[in-house]
């Protein structure tokens, strides 16, 4: 019996001795890559498999660096990943406005957020193929590739702004879908919220 605790003694060294190296090579591996940033989507456990483009994570960072105190957030709060094209290559969603600054307190004013999509080809560059200022949107998760649907106002919604004041602007929404001949995402039709087309009627 002591012949076999000592065997399993070894054994269990030996172990600790892998799990070490092991732990001396993911210690060195962050140093092998020039920008630090990079590994970051690998911090949270639920983010391991997700890579995102190196430009935009640089944009990100860039971005966290204008408040003198940025809310720590993990990349999958501020990004949001869909295949908007159904063929498997993944488009980001980028809103700028979720980077929160905790010197500016918790007040947000109600003109909009930017929403900004890219598309990437290789895993590093981005492309921008959306860029707007929208109050909201969601994602409709269809097959074979998932829509974004924005909720804009006023001059977006078909009226003309310099005939009627912001208070009298209404609001619709409206589906983002890929235009070939400038490789950007347009506004599609136009749809009304309901509670806009009851008063309406």
């Amino acid at each position: 019996q002591k012949h076999k605790q000592s065997q399993e003694d070894i054994k269990t060294q030996q172990q600790s001795i892998d799990s070490q190296a092991v732990a001396s090579q993911v210690k060195s591996e962050p140093e092998v890559e020039i920008p630090p940033t990079v590994s970051e989507p690998k911090k949270n456990a639920n983010t391991s498999t997700i890579t995102y483009p190196e430009a935009l994570i640089k944009q990100v960072t860039e971005a966290e660096q204008r408040c003198q105190t940025p809310e720590k957030q993990d990349l999958n709060s501020i990004i949001k990943i869909v295949d908007l094209m159904g063929d498997e290559q993944p488009e980001y969603i980028y809103e700028p406005d979720s980077i929160y600054c905790i010197e500016d307190g918790v007040f947000r004013g109600h003109g909009g957020d930017q929403l900004v999509i890219y598309q990437s080809k290789d895993g590093k560059s981005i492309q921008e193929i959306f860029n707007s200022t929208v109050f909201s949107y969601q994602v409709l998760e269809y097959q074979p590739k998932a829509i974004v649907q924005i909720e804009v106002g006023g001059g977006y919604c078909g009226q003309n702004m310099d005939e009627i004041s912001r208070a009298e602007a209404i609001m619709c929404k409206r589906n983002l879908e890929w235009d070939d001949a400038s490789k950007q995402l347009k506004m599609g039709k136009i749809q009304l919220i309901e509670k806009q087309q009851a008063d309406t009627e």
